[in-house]
């Protein structure tokens, strides 16, 4: 009889596991799905860090949806399989190209990337935007301002606007193969800046390049600087506009949600079906998880190509772009 009554334990309290990790998984997947389907909850203290990870709320309702079946509740099993499916109809779109195969050549090739202060390796950075016409540094400091002009962005990047700090976080520049004229210095923390680039076709693309703060510095600064992002975005979003950057955010925060209406925007890698493409960390063995470098794009200007570019040293891989003007730019 008693080793009867330790296998009934031993099933109870196997089911109470079950329970517990079904909660669990449960409570996790709902917060996640909630930040999504109200935004407004990420004014909320906490909420915002957890909106980062919208998409990986695949994961707990999956195995909410197995435990309920193995505890045989059906209707919380049902309602597992549900939000399941409502996190995929949010994720497949990263992966489905929109953009036409038929697009003209790029007319302009635009980078940006965190250097981190100055910890970057510059050389390499170097090498690998050696084919961009617009490169943007972020979190440039005075050091690596001028290293970049003796190894050749002189020469090769005769154009530019913006400045380093000895700070390094609050540098922004923008170097150009082609003039530059500035349009409007944001009121970010950062730094941000947005800037007429005169093609040599005669077309006059603006480059909207901005470093967000990210909500551990302040949830309301943070979606402060979003509105503000979205208010210039918007000014210029009736033309070609590109707004690229270190946005510490995610498709799904309320802030690229916001700047993306306003101006009606378009994520370059959701375009060209690109994936998730993450940028951060990239100074960890863990490959990056967060796409916090991004691209947005106005109908005046087609995505040809995106995908993102190693700055070894930094935290951030870097992001570049190519673009095609559309009939729309008249």
């Amino acid at each position: 009889m008693s080793g009867t009554h330790t296998s009934a334990r031993e099933r109870v309290a196997a089911r109470d596991v079950l329970r517990a990790a079904l909660a669990v998984c449960a409570l996790t997947g709902l917060v996640l799905t909630l930040v999504r389907v109200i935004p407004a909850a990420q004014r909320l203290p906490v909420l915002p860090l957890l909106a980062s990870f919208v998409p990986f709320g695949i994961l707990p309702w999956a195995v909410a949806a197995i435990l309920a079946a193995a505890l045989r509740q059906r209707i919380v099993a049902l309602l597992a399989i549900a939000a399941l499916a409502l996190h995929i109809s949010w994720l497949a779109p990263y992966y489905l190209r929109t953009a036409p195969q038929d697009t003209a050549a790029a007319a302009l090739k635009v980078a940006s990337a965190n250097i981190l202060g100055g910890a970057t390796d510059l050389d390499r950075l170097s090498a690998n935007t050696a084919d961009r016409d617009v490169v943007v540094l972020i979190e440039l400091d005075p050091a690596s301002e001028a290293y970049v002009d003796s190894i050749g962005w002189l020469d090769r990047y005769p154009y530019r606007i913006g400045r380093s700090d000895p700070d390094g976080a609050p540098g922004l520049k923008i170097y150009s193969r082609f003039p530059l004229t500035e349009r409007a210095n944001l009121d970010l923390q950062l730094g941000g800046r947005a800037v007429r680039v005169d093609l040599p076709s005669g077309d006059q693309p603006t480059i909207l390049a901005v470093h967000a703060i990210n909500p551990l510095l302040g949830i309301s600064p943070w979606h402060t600087e979003g509105e503000r992002i979205a208010e210039a975005a918007a000014t210029y979003g009736d033309g070609p506009l590109v707004v690229l950057g270190d946005f510490n955010a995610t498709p799904d925060h309320l802030t690229i949600r916001t700047i993306r209406s306003r101006a009606h925007l378009t994520s370059a890698a959701d375009a060209l079906g690109a994936g998730w493409l993450p940028t951060w960390p990239a100074d960890s063995w863990l490959p990056p998880i967060l796409p916090l470098d991004q691209a947005l794009v106005s109908s005046a200007l087609t995505p040809t190509a995106v995908h993102t570019i190693a700055a070894p040293g930094s935290d951030h891989l870097g992001i570049a772009v190519d673009l095609a003007l559309t009939a729309q730019q008249g």
